[in-house]
């Protein structure tokens, strides 16, 4: 009963970010991956937060911003930095576009 509580609240969560966020969602999951993931305490709280899709997109686009940090004698990986660039500037554009600007 618990893992099919956990599992909707997962497959909710997935739909609710793959809706607000698009092509971003994915790329936000993907950084959370690649960072490691959470341990099994911080996701149960993430989906038990009241926006658990933007709780998770948060986590995953400063684990993404971290990646794509410059590090002295690396290169910085393209793609990392135009998924990041992208999520940002639609960001910019909903602001604008909530302030009628």
């Amino acid at each position: 009963m618990a893992d099919e509580k956990q599992n909707s609240k997962i497959a909710n969560t997935e739909a609710s970010g793959k809706e607000r966020y698009g092509e971003h969602w994915n790329a936000a999951i993907s950084a959370i991956a690649r960072a490691g993931g959470v341990q099994q305490a911080q996701m149960n709280a993430m989906l038990d937060s009241p926006d658990a899709a933007g709780t998770f997109y948060g986590v995953g686009k400063a684990a993404l911003c971290d990646q794509i940090q410059s590090i002295p004698g690396q290169n910085i990986d393209p793609d990392l930095e135009n998924q990041y660039s992208e999520m940002r500037q639609r960001e910019r554009e909903q602001f604008r576009k909530r302030r009628g600007w």
